[in-house]
């Protein structure tokens, strides 16, 4: 089939993504000195890139980075030993990266889940973004619904301190994937107050029911990404399935994590990470 072939039978299926529309392809087939026409009848609902979900998957390929004042952290953790340092760094990374690939495995985006996989982007820092006198509160940054962009799908993340830095990494992915601040004019109907994971401030809470929509998007962000992902500019995110392997499966160093990364990384760790080698757990 030839590369035209493949671009307008693309063309095609993106206009019945976008409207309710019928087309008829024909082909004239001569088989043994007969000549008939085969008809093909293409309707929304007959549309196979979103229907047929035993073929097509969601996934992401994510790429972690950490920056050196993150190496540096662990080192001081670790009396000076910098392969230790490497270590738990590395363990570090992977754990964060669980967390975040638990929150996406918990939500349902145009009735899937976005699978992903520890190998395309973000960069974690131990600096203060934009303002390293401490007067910035922000935390995070990425462009919006630009995932599928070569050198505008990456996210800069500040390193706050474990499971805090994880919602923050899975705030930015979420805008990346197209999903706005809940409140905004594009996401008007859906309140910050609520806490969902796209609201415009992380803030902890002793409710727990607040508590728990931090790891949840809200409606508004969920109608945002499925709206982005019926653009072909998001095309990277749909993946084919095979018969040997499927989206989501095994496919890194992620396999290798046997424990939960409360376990990887020990809550002294966890403290020291965030304040600094000198801290440690209060005596209850």
């Amino acid at each position: 089939m030839s590369s035209n072939v493949h671009a307008l039978i693309f063309i095609l299926f993106y206009i019945l993504i976008c409207g309710n529309l019928e087309v008829l392809l024909r082909r004239k087939i001569l088989l043994r000195n007969v000549s008939f026409i085969r008809v093909q009848k293409y309707t929304n609902e007959t549309l196979p890139p979103l229907r047929n979900k035993s073929e097509y998957s969601l996934g992401l390929d994510i790429l972690m980075v950490a920056d050196y004042s993150t190496f540096q952290g662990f080192i001081d953790i670790s009396n000076g030993d910098v392969d230790v340092a490497e270590v738990y760094t590395h363990d570090y990374l992977r754990a964060l990266f669980e967390q975040v690939r638990n929150i996406y495995n918990h939500m349902k985006i145009a009735e899937q889940t976005i699978r992903l996989n520890l190998a395309d982007a973000f960069i974690a820092l131990r600096y203060d973004l934009l303002s390293p006198q401490g007067d910035s509160s922000t935390q995070g940054l990425a462009y919006v619904g630009n995932i599928c962009q070569r050198g505008d799908s990456s996210s800069v993340v500040e390193d706050v301190g474990a499971g805090a830095t994880a919602i923050v990494a899975a705030h930015e992915l979420g805008h990346s994937l197209g999903a706005f601040h809940d409140g905004s004019p594009q996401s008007e109907e859906c309140s910050s107050l609520e806490n969902f994971l796209m609201a415009a401030t992380m803030s902890g809470t002793e409710n727990f029911e607040l508590f728990t929509h931090s790891r949840m998007m809200s409606q508004c962000s969920v109608r945002s990404i499925e709206s982005k992902l019926k653009s072909p500019l998001t095309s990277c995110i749909r993946k084919v399935q095979t018969l040997d392997r499927k989206v989501g499966e095994e496919t890194s160093e992620r396999s290798e994590i046997s424990r939960p990364p409360g376990e990887v990384i020990s809550l002294l760790q966890q403290c020291q990470i965030t304040f600094g080698p000198h801290y440690g757990i209060c005596p209850v």
